[in-house]
């Protein structure tokens, strides 16, 4: 009975994205081909705020699931970039059996989420019924685990482990009655890291370990012993099972680029003001997904994404209560308590506990402003479900503890809101309807309080007060899918005529079939969004292509866009055939590139004889390489004859000069000065040396101002250099245009021309080479693929230093690519181990319960 309950609430949750009244797809919002869309009913979000439900769980979940269906293990991807790991980099949930069954869906993402918030009822139900919760107590927990804030947030792969923390905690407190528990978190802890997401894993087993070490204060002797045995087998079966995903993950993040999470950035994150006073007031600014007031982005600047999760004040009045009076369990009362607090003072940039969990290893490289989340509403909800048990077994709280609980309640709002109290104001101010809003859901909040105050006084309405803190959470659920499209088509021609004639080839996207939709319809794409990234490809996009960002090779910004040109030879060489574009985009346009902003405050320089040579050095940042032409300098000059102005710019270690002759009479007039030699801008930050000089005629006149790093700039435009265009459009159909790219390179070539090959496909070739010759491949270099020429395995080497290369031998030969992560046949053989292991003591278990 409560697992169909809790599934008919998931499903009540889901009701408008399930209905058909909404269309929930993500390729309707980020892949670029959606046709005669008709807005929601809500401006706001689409049912979720992390856009990685697109980008992630629904491509690299549906091409993980196609290939089981083939019989292929999903080990490797080889659409996105120059291929690389798929499985290993736990971004879908490929080995997460039997959940996953569901996103060969095409809304498998959402069947997905339901499913976890009916497993999250189901064993947050169970949970509090093994901790001697009465069944309305124990529901009131799983339902409000069930609709936590994750769900809307985060409704991507990072929400498939939290099931599991609840179970983790199960199979604790069933060890500590000397029952068996091994088995629970043996399974729990398997599926939590075949999730995916393994973030999320951590901070549930760093809260389930405070709860075993709290509650084996409790235990001695022999029952102390068999407690932590049971749970280091439990969690040993459970690593063990999944050694062969966890091995390839392991071995994938050692050598792979990991962006923000192998640098430093991270342990420097904060939650801002604006952001944590939302944990207790979630709608206080209105409708999500809106921008904070102009001067007051620092209190909000990563707006709802870094929002770890909310409670509302209704529900966590009875967290305080499971505090404030004395009841079951007080030491596991306190150390969720402690936990929350942990998390909240290290949001805040409390600098104990920033300098504390920067020591700890893995956790100072997790983004814990996002994955800390689930841990903490479930902790929030246990202690509400234990404050409802003890409404309903104890007797009503006393005035005076009333009166100390709306305190603390009271603090706890001030602590929260009182910092980003100015900025509520500005945001009511520039946004008036969302003072409406929020006034709505406070007044709506504050009866259901009142209710409960009421109730906690005199017990009257125990089952009334259940639904009422649910519907609250449901509420928030379901209304925040209004923002979903009401209607809206995928375009399909470009998809069928890449389709038809990629081939092996690759495609590069400006915006359509980008953040990974190109899975979908397994068209090789070379931009992609993943993490961690292979070395070698994130080298090449760092180095030789145009992003400055290894980690989301994406080219949907502008200034990206517009200076594609000067990677498109190179491209050329990765296999690239086809650029897809936006019909409508000038992306062919090549535009020069101004340094100061147009709303610089700017002084006169004088510039002639006498007054010597100016010199500007300054650093300047850019996201993709430029070819520079030359300089086009603001001027004034007095009336008279041509004046002559001689100029060098160096990049770094490379100079080039010009010297050009501006007319007389300009008033601040550019003009364009060629550089003997273009230079090129490289990625990054880079070094610019300008200077000036004037050998003969009247003094002139130009500009400079301060940028924002305080740095002096002339005003001025850098020429960009005009490459010729290897492109021509083959398709256009007013959606998308498609663009062929000249001298593509084959995805296999023999480094003989007299070698008869023939491609297969991306793994089988035949060739016929009158002398010994050199295979090279066009996928990524990586650990793991093998060769077999001829049936004989043949050492695979890095050909170009990025793909892959094999000897050939002379005459008829057939050769065979495949990939297995390393270690993989020992990964297999601990698994199976450990699957025979649990068997066994299950089988033991039996036949001493029969007896």
């Amino acid at each position: 009975m409560p697992v169909a309950t809790f599934l008919l609430l998931a499903l009540a949750a889901n009701l408008p994205s399930l209905s058909g009244l909404i269309h929930v797809d993500p390729a309707l919002y980020f892949s670029g081909l959606a046709q005669n869309v008709r807005p929601g009913w809500l401006a706001e979000p689409p049912g979720w705020i992390d856009p990685a439900v697109g980008l992630y769980t629904q491509p690299l979940g549906q091409l993980a699931m196609r290939d089981w269906l083939h019989g292929i293990i999903p080990w490797w991807n080889p659409y996105s970039g120059l291929g690389m790991p798929l499985a290993a980099e736990t971004n879908g949930p490929a080995f997460f059996f039997p959940f996953n069954l569901v996103m060969l869906s095409v809304q498998g993402w959402l069947w997905m989420r339901v499913l976890m918030q009916a497993a999250c009822g189901v064993l947050g139900y169970a949970l509090g019924l093994e901790l001697g919760l009465t069944r309305l107590a124990a529901f009131l927990g799983g339902g409000l685990y069930a609709l936590s804030p994750a769900f809307l947030l985060s409704p991507h792969s990072a929400i498939a482990p939290m099931p599991f923390l609840p179970m983790l905690i199960l199979g604790v407190e069933r060890a500590a009655k000397g029952k068996r528990g091994w088995g629970i978190i043996a399974a729990a802890m398997a599926w939590s890291i075949t999730a995916g997401f393994p973030e999320v894993a951590l901070f549930n087993g760093m809260l389930t370990g405070l709860w075993s070490i709290t509650r084996a204060a409790a235990l001695r002797g022999r029952t102390l012993a068999g407690y932590f045995g049971q749970q280091a087998l439990g969690l040993a079966l459970g690593t063990a099972l999944t050694a062969p995903l966890l091995v390839p993950f392991l071995d994938y993040t050692s050598q792979a680029n990991l962006g923000a999470h192998g640098t430093s950035l991270l342990a420097k994150a904060v939650v801002e003001p604006g952001t944590m006073a939302l944990q207790i007031v979630p709608f206080a600014f209105g409708l999500f997904g809106g921008a904070p007031p102009t001067g007051t982005r620092s209190f909000m600047a990563n707006g709802w994404v870094r929002l770890p999760g909310w409670i509302d004040l209704q529900v966590l009045i009875f967290s305080l209560a499971a505090l404030v009076r004395p009841g079951k369990a007080t030491s596991l009362r306190l150390a969720l308590a402690g936990w929350v607090l942990f998390w909240e003072l290290r949001y805040a940039g409390f600098p104990p506990l920033v300098w504390l969990v920067n020591t700890m290893p893995v956790v100072n490289q997790t983004d814990f402003t996002r994955f800390t989340g689930p841990s903490l509403n479930f902790a929030l909800f246990l202690l509400a479900a234990l404050g409802f048990d003890d409404y309903l077994r104890g007797p009503p709280l006393s005035v005076r503890r009333l009166i100390g609980l709306w305190f603390y309640l009271a603090a706890l709002v001030c602590a929260l809101v009182a910092p980003a109290w100015w900025f509520f104001v500005a945001w009511y101010i520039a946004v008036p309807d969302a003072l409406q809003l929020g006034a709505i859901c406070f007044g709506f909040g504050a009866l259901v309080l009142l209710f409960a105050t009421r109730e906690l006084l005199r017990r009257r309405h125990p089952r009334m007060l259940c639904g009422v803190l649910l519907s609250g959470m449901l509420v928030e659920l379901t209304a925040t899918q209004l923002g979903s499209l009401r209607g809206g088509t995928l375009d399909m021609k470009p998809v069928r005529f890449l389709q038809t004639h990629i081939g092996l080839s690759r495609m590069v996207s400006l915006g359509p079939l980008d953040s990974n939709f190109n899975l979908t319809y397994h068209i090789p794409s070379l931009t992609y969004s993943s993490l961690p990234v292979p070395a070698l490809m994130a080298h090449e996009v760092y180095y030789h292509l145009v992003v400055f960002n290894p980690v989301d090779f994406s080219l949907n910004d502008p200034s990206l866009v517009t200076n594609i040109h000067y990677a498109l030879p190179r491209m050329a060489a990765d296999g690239v055939r086809y650029i897809v574009a936006p019909s409508g985009l000038d992306w062919r346009k090549i535009q020069d590139f101004t340094p100061l902003p147009a709303d610089t405050a700017l002084h006169p320089v004088q510039l002639g004889q006498g007054n010597g040579a100016k010199a500007f050095n300054f650093t300047l940042s850019y996201k993709a390489p430029r070819q520079i032409a030359g300089i086009s300098l603001a001027l004034s000059t007095p009336p008279g004859p041509p004046v002559s102005i001689s100029a060098q710019i160096c990049i770094d270690t490379s100079c080039s000069t010009t010297t050009a002759s501006a007319p007389g009479g300009l008033q601040k007039s550019y003009v364009d000065l060629p550089l003997k030699q273009p230079l090129v801008i490289g990625i990054g930050y880079r070094l610019i040396a300008l200077r000036f000089s004037q050998e003969a005629g009247a003094p002139v006149t130009f500009w400079a101002g301060t940028d924002w790093l305080g740095q002096q700039e002339p005003q001025m435009r850098l020429l960009a250099g005009r490459p010729a265009d290897p492109t021509r459009e083959v398709f256009n159909d007013g959606t998308v245009a498609i663009y062929h790219l000249a001298g593509t390179a084959p995805y296999a070539s023999a480094s003989l021309k007299d070698c008869n090959l023939v491609v297969e496909n991306r793994q089988d070739f035949t060739t016929d080479c009158p002398t010994p010759a050199r295979l090279l491949r066009r996928e990524l270099y990586y650990p793991g693929w093998h060769a077999h020429i001829n049936g004989v395995e043949q050492k695979i080497t890095a050909g170009s230093g990025l793909f892959q290369s094999v000897a050939l031998p002379a005459g008829p030969a057939r050769i065979h690519f495949y990939y297995r992560p390393r270690h993989t046949r020992l990964s297999v053989a601990i698994a199976m181990a450990a699957l025979g292991l649990w068997l066994g003591l299950w089988a033991r278990s039996w036949r001493l319960q029969r007896r």
